[in-house]
């Protein structure tokens, strides 16, 4: 899907296109800004809650944002949730303090990889490796409904909207 919505993205700039959002699937890619020059405000689900309810604002320009997550694609059976992002290492949904963990950048294939990857790697690791990759940022979202954003996100482009989280700025 990240390599779908750049490939759109290049058709539409091609076009003399110089606003717009891109959605496929959740993989979000916006052109430019909106036409007034504010920025594109999209929600971030509340992994909690029923489908598009929000629990976060993120405002994009040129970029991409793409979410990886347990809360869409899982099924339950006696008792225990089985998610869709798989831990190679045992071949069973992974087990983190993780419910969600959202990536921006430039190119949406780049967000669309690194969202499971950052996912898979946890909290701690997948931090790690964002601070370490040019034009990347995430938001990494806890059982505990704890928010923990890379150190490029700041009060102008994220904003928590619902007060059952907490942003934490230390990790």
């Amino acid at each position: 899907k990240g390599y779908a919505a750049d490939e759109a993205a290049k058709i539409l700039i091609d076009a003399g296109i110089k606003h717009a959002i891109i959605n496929i699937g959740g993989n979000i890619l916006t052109i430019g800004s909106k036409p007034d020059g504010s920025l594109f405000r999209l929600g971030l689900q509340d992994p909690f809650q029923e489908r598009n309810i929000n629990m976060a604002v993120v405002r994009l320009n040129n970029q991409s944002l793409v979410s990886s997550g347990t809360y869409e694609k899982f099924f339950e059976a006696n008792g225990k949730k089985y998610h869709h992002i798989i831990d190679p290492k045992t071949g069973y949904p992974v087990e983190n303090e993780l419910v969600s963990v959202s990536i921006i950048t430039e190119k949406s294939i780049d967000a669309d990889a690194l969202s499971t990857s950052v996912f898979l790697l946890g909290l701690e690791k997948g931090m790690d490796l964002v601070e370490k990759l040019p034009n990347t940022e995430a938001v990494f979202v806890t059982s505990a409904k704890k928010v923990f954003v890379s150190s490029g996100i700041n009060k102008d482009i994220f904003e928590l909207v619902n007060e059952d989280y907490q942003l934490e700025l230390k990790r």
